[in-house]
């Protein structure tokens, strides 16, 4: 099993996905494991799904314009941050 610096999967998450796929991969944090990831493998061509926002916001807000104040908000709702 291969094993990861917290600090690395958090700036590089993207290369240890691609490079770990079908794999499980300890994380550790000062050299203590503190977490352990399973990549499912992903099939050659596969697309990932990407979120449909303009549906997403227009369940939230409906047809209208929308202020800074309300994308500001979205974005923090978004995030976790309200």
């Amino acid at each position: 099993m291969k094993t990861v610096a917290v600090r690395e999967v958090c700036k590089e998450w993207t290369r240890v996905l691609q490079e770990n796929a079908g794999k499980e991969v300890s994380i550790t944090s000062h050299g203590n494991v503190v977490a352990y990831l399973r990549v499912p493998a992903r099939k050659k061509g596969q697309k990932v799904p990407i979120p449909d926002f303009r549906a997403r916001m227009k369940a939230i807000f409906g047809d209208r314009v929308l202020k800074t104040e309300d994308k500001e908000w979205l974005y923090d709702a978004m995030r976790g941050r309200y």
